[in-house]
């Protein structure tokens, strides 16, 4: 990333929160990831199904069919102020 913060990058943050440091390749189910987006953002499942896909065309997940995403290793999130 080029230390934008975008509502993507935002929205990494916080699925990071849900991913577990012991087993990063593990699939995080699309439930969770609409309970932890779309009442911050505001948004519907089908506004945050666009941002789950603006998010893997960028390179930050990867999209798992009809099961979840996965989250990118060598993807790091920044917050607000540029720290991780």
């Amino acid at each position: 990333m080029n230390g934008k913060v975008t509502i993507e990058s935002m929205a990494l943050q916080k699925l990071e929160r849900l991913s577990e440091p012991q087993m990063p390749e593990k699939i995080i189910r699309f439930p969770d990831v609409y309970k932890r987006i779309c009442p911050v953002f505001c948004m519907d499942r089908r506004t945050a199904k666009l941002v789950l896909r603006s998010m893997e065309s960028e390179g930050m997940i990867e999209i798992v069919r009809k099961h979840g995403i996965r989250l990118k290793k060598e993807q790091k999130c920044y917050g607000y102020n540029g720290v991780r």
